[in-house]
């Protein structure tokens, strides 16, 4: 009679699976319950790299058409549905598309921004989908992926990204504690090399962890804008660093720039950018292995123990998935002055 209870018992599971329910308070003290989540659609772009780094395979759409260059890390985006994404001057959300995905969360994840809890609970109530929230700026990275990862599982994955991101962020804080005078960094994105933005940006927070000090001041227009090369030379960085090869090109060969004193001290790089930006857009954790890549470049006789070249293929393997050839990784640093 027990066995046969026992077998019942057993039958009873494989055909009635169980699902533990999850209970989720999000960083705006929200709380949604699910029984399980298999599907996951992302906000913005910020959030798809962050559940990418975890769990691609939850993703039921993409926030944005990524160029070849991106698809080589992340092959599985090609043949995912368009929906684009809910925030920012570009939104291009196809409500129709995401609900048609089938997703059991929507997951937004960002610096906290006015309204957003109102926006939130209206794209929740339009597509019937639970939204959720999870505040993230570079310096509580670990924080953040510990957070996303008490909603979609991957705990031990989330762990390592954390400890990673951690210790970038320690060690970018031990630097910013030790100089005595801090180095101006000059950055721009635009192949002219006047394209910037000021100090307090999140395009520019890379540098600030690192030790460095945005040289272009808080008054300059705050999303970004042209910058005189007169304004400039008045400003005159110690370093600078531009995401455009065009732009490195221009800055280190046209004979405008060359009284600069990093032009004259041949402190000009430009930012490895594959699969994304290390210092910028999107503002997700891409940005990270940046603040080493900085801490490296800026403070070579407080590193002296960093193997920079490891370090930036041991990031690429955990949060892209993508173990780096050395002509790969060659590829990546070119001109970045590591």
């Amino acid at each position: 009679m027990k066995k046969r209870l026992l077998l019942l018992l057993l039958l009873s599971i494989l055909v009635f699976p169980i699902y533990s329910s999850i209970t989720f308070t999000d960083s705006l003290n929200r709380v949604r319950e699910f029984d399980n989540i298999d599907k996951v659609a992302a906000a913005g772009r910020p959030a798809e790299l962050m559940i990418s780094a975890l769990s691609p395979e939850l993703l039921v759409g993409k926030t944005f058409n990524p160029s070849e260059e991106v698809l080589e890390y992340f092959p599985y985006l090609r043949d995912l549905p368009l929906y684009g994404k809910f925030y920012g001057s570009k939104s291009n959300l196809n409500r129709e598309e995401l609900i048609l995905s089938g997703a059991d969360v929507i997951i937004d994840v960002g610096e906290l921004k006015k309204g957003i809890e109102e926006d939130l609970n209206q794209l929740e109530k339009e597509t019937g989908i639970p939204v959720v929230y999870i505040e993230s700026y570079l310096e509580n990275t670990p924080e953040a992926f510990l957070k996303i990862s008490e909603l979609i599982g991957k705990t031990d994955k989330a762990e390592k990204l954390a400890d990673f991101a951690r210790a970038t962020l320690e060690n970018g804080k031990r630097v910013n504690e030790l100089i005595d005078e801090k180095k101006t960094v000059y950055y721009s994105t635009s192949e002219d090399g006047l394209f910037t933005f000021p100090r307090g940006s999140f395009h520019t927070e890379a540098i600030e962890l690192s030790g460095g000090t945005n040289v272009v001041p808080e008054s300059f227009q705050a999303g970004g804008g042209k910058i005189s090369l007169e304004e400039l030379f008045i400003l005159d960085p110690d370093v600078i660093v531009l995401s455009n090869e065009r732009g490195y090109e221009n800055v280190t060969r046209d004979p405008r720039w060359e009284n600069l004193t990093a032009v004259k001290n041949d402190e000009v790089y430009l930012i490895p950018t594959l699969p994304y930006s290390f210092i910028d857009a999107p503002p997700a954790h891409n940005r990270i292995i940046g603040i080493d890549w900085l801490t490296k470049l800026l403070y070579p006789e407080l590193n002296k123990d960093m193997n920079i070249r490891e370090r930036i293929k041991t990031f690429y393997s955990l949060f892209y998935d993508k173990d780096l050839s050395d002509s790969e990784l060659a590829d990546i640093l070119h001109l970045s002055g590591v």
